[in-house]
């Protein structure tokens, strides 16, 4: 049942990135994969619930990466001691990694396509872009490098 469930997962998202979300429907991702609605009807309860499952997995890999590389998961407003100890190095290094990841992972890939498509379409998708491409990573920056200033000066 997993390995079903992420085939699907998988090629919505690339669907998603070719078509745009709001052109791709349900059938059309069962068609790409050669199942019934029914049967994917099993493993998502719509085309929405796939895309929160991307989405949620996006949101995973991105705490997984901060965690493997030392960098605080959580907002600063929540957890301000772990941005005040973030080294320099650790960022470095962090945002080299986080550069590959964004330019060479296929999901990555996918999840960015997707999103710079659908953002002039829908102001939710805009939001999402926002919040993971553009105003999330600068902010998250900036509350690091604020921190670090701190404890240089």
């Amino acid at each position: 049942m997993g390995d079903t469930k992420e085939k699907i997962l998988l090629t919505a998202l690339q669907l998603f990135a070719r078509d745009g979300y709001e052109a791709v429907s349900v059938r059309n991702i069962a068609e790409e994969l050669g199942m019934t609605k029914g049967a994917l009807y099993r493993h998502y309860k719509n085309k929405r619930d796939i895309f929160d499952s991307i989405v949620d997995r996006m949101i995973q890999i991105d705490a997984q990466r901060a965690k493997e590389y030392q960098m605080p998961v959580e907002q600063y407003d929540d957890m301000a001691d772990s941005y005040a100890n973030t080294s320099w190095e650790d960022i470095e290094k962090y945002t080299i990694e986080q550069l590959k990841f964004w330019t060479e992972d296929s999901f990555a890939l996918l999840f960015r396509r997707m999103l710079t498509l659908e953002q002039y379409r829908n102001a939710e998708m805009a939001e999402l872009y926002g919040q993971c491409i553009v105003e999330g990573p600068v902010s998250y920056m900036e509350d690091l490098f604020r921190e670090l200033t701190k404890k240089v000066y």
